[in-house]
Protein backbone atom coordinates (compact mmCIF):
# COMPACT_ATOMS: atom_id res chain seq x y z
CA UNK A 1 0.00 0.00 0.00
CA UNK A 2 1.60 3.44 -0.82
CA UNK A 3 2.62 5.84 2.30
CA UNK A 4 1.13 9.28 2.41
CA UNK A 5 4.45 10.36 3.98
CA UNK A 6 6.38 9.28 0.96
CA UNK A 7 3.51 11.09 -1.46
CA UNK A 8 3.69 14.17 0.97
CA UNK A 9 7.46 14.47 1.02
CA UNK A 10 7.35 13.98 -3.08
CA UNK A 11 5.16 16.98 -3.54
CA UNK A 12 6.90 19.52 -1.29
CA UNK A 13 10.24 18.50 -2.84
CA UNK A 14 8.33 18.98 -5.98
CA UNK A 15 7.23 22.36 -5.06
CA UNK A 16 6.49 25.02 -8.23
CA UNK A 17 6.09 21.89 -10.56
CA UNK A 18 2.73 20.99 -8.80
CA UNK A 19 -0.13 20.71 -11.37
CA UNK A 20 -2.92 19.31 -9.66
CA UNK A 21 -3.54 22.14 -7.31
CA UNK A 22 -6.86 23.34 -6.66
CA UNK A 23 -8.49 26.34 -8.67
CA UNK A 24 -6.97 29.38 -7.33
CA UNK A 25 -3.91 28.24 -5.12
CA UNK A 26 -0.50 28.49 -5.71
CA UNK A 27 2.51 26.11 -5.22
CA UNK A 28 3.54 27.21 -1.15
CA UNK A 29 6.68 28.95 -0.92
CA UNK A 30 10.36 27.41 -0.42
CA UNK A 31 10.60 27.98 2.83
CA UNK A 32 7.14 26.94 3.97
CA UNK A 33 7.80 23.75 2.18
CA UNK A 34 11.33 23.19 3.96
CA UNK A 35 9.53 23.96 7.43
CA UNK A 36 6.70 21.51 6.40
CA UNK A 37 9.65 18.69 5.16
CA UNK A 38 10.90 18.70 8.48
CA UNK A 39 7.83 18.37 10.93
CA UNK A 40 7.32 15.19 8.03
CA UNK A 41 10.32 14.42 9.27
CA UNK A 42 9.24 14.27 13.04
CA UNK A 43 5.88 12.92 12.05
CA UNK A 44 7.52 10.03 10.24
CA UNK A 45 10.13 9.24 13.28
CA UNK A 46 7.19 8.22 15.61
CA UNK A 47 5.52 5.88 12.57
CA UNK A 48 1.75 5.44 13.65
CA UNK A 49 0.92 3.79 10.27
CA UNK A 50 -2.63 2.62 10.02
CA UNK A 51 -4.64 2.67 7.05
CA UNK A 52 -5.52 5.99 6.09
CA UNK A 53 -8.28 7.45 3.59
CA UNK A 54 -5.95 9.10 1.75
CA UNK A 55 -8.39 11.97 -0.04
CA UNK A 56 -10.47 13.13 2.95
CA UNK A 57 -12.78 15.89 2.57
CA UNK A 58 -15.72 17.17 3.88
CA UNK A 59 -17.87 15.31 0.92
CA UNK A 60 -16.58 12.33 1.84
CA UNK A 61 -17.56 12.36 5.26
CA UNK A 62 -20.91 11.30 6.50
CA UNK A 63 -22.69 11.63 9.94
CA UNK A 64 -24.53 8.81 10.83
CA UNK A 65 -27.97 9.15 13.45
CA UNK A 66 -26.01 9.04 16.37
CA UNK A 67 -23.09 11.62 15.18
CA UNK A 68 -21.04 8.76 13.99
CA UNK A 69 -18.51 9.82 11.13
CA UNK A 70 -17.80 7.68 8.08
CA UNK A 71 -15.63 8.46 5.20
CA UNK A 72 -16.29 6.82 2.23
CA UNK A 73 -14.75 6.80 -1.21
CA UNK A 74 -11.07 6.50 0.16
CA UNK A 75 -7.96 6.36 -1.49
CA UNK A 76 -6.15 3.71 0.39
CA UNK A 77 -2.99 4.42 1.86
CA UNK A 78 -0.76 3.47 4.82
CA UNK A 79 -0.71 6.38 6.99
CA UNK A 80 -2.90 7.47 10.38
CA UNK A 81 -5.58 9.23 11.39
CA UNK A 82 -4.08 12.55 12.35
CA UNK A 83 -3.42 13.53 8.77
CA UNK A 84 -6.97 12.54 7.52
CA UNK A 85 -8.60 14.97 10.20
CA UNK A 86 -6.03 17.64 9.44
CA UNK A 87 -6.78 17.54 5.53
CA UNK A 88 -10.63 17.47 6.61
CA UNK A 89 -9.56 20.58 9.07
CA UNK A 90 -7.88 22.56 6.23
CA UNK A 91 -10.86 21.87 3.71
CA UNK A 92 -13.22 22.82 6.42
CA UNK A 93 -12.04 26.40 7.06
CA UNK A 94 -14.96 27.89 4.79
CA UNK A 95 -17.41 27.66 7.81
CA UNK A 96 -15.19 27.12 11.11
CA UNK A 97 -11.81 28.45 11.44
CA UNK A 98 -9.30 25.59 11.03
CA UNK A 99 -7.83 25.87 14.66
CA UNK A 100 -11.62 25.23 16.18
CA UNK A 101 -11.89 22.46 13.34
CA UNK A 102 -8.67 20.52 14.81
CA UNK A 103 -9.76 20.79 18.11
CA UNK A 104 -13.39 19.25 17.39
CA UNK A 105 -12.39 16.59 15.19
CA UNK A 106 -9.52 15.66 17.26
CA UNK A 107 -11.85 15.24 19.69
CA UNK A 108 -14.38 13.68 18.23
CA UNK A 109 -11.98 10.70 15.86
CA UNK A 110 -9.76 10.61 19.23
CA UNK A 111 -6.59 11.59 17.97
CA UNK A 112 -4.07 14.17 19.72
CA UNK A 113 -4.79 17.84 18.63
CA UNK A 114 -0.95 18.56 18.56
CA UNK A 115 -0.13 15.77 16.38
CA UNK A 116 -3.39 17.18 13.58
CA UNK A 117 -1.90 20.22 13.52
CA UNK A 118 1.57 19.21 12.58
CA UNK A 119 -0.40 17.39 9.68
CA UNK A 120 -1.63 20.50 9.00
CA UNK A 121 1.25 22.16 8.15
CA UNK A 122 2.53 19.24 6.03
CA UNK A 123 -1.12 19.11 4.29
CA UNK A 124 -1.24 22.97 3.40
CA UNK A 125 2.35 23.32 2.21
CA UNK A 126 1.78 19.96 0.00
CA UNK A 127 -1.62 21.29 -1.12
CA UNK A 128 -3.13 17.94 -0.60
Amino acid sequence: MPSISQWLRHRLEQGDGLQDLAPGRSPAHYDQRQEALAVLDDLSADDLSGLCHGDASTGNLLLTANDRMLMIDPRGMRGEAAYDVAVIALKATWWLPAVDTVAILADTVGVGQERVQAWVTVADAARA
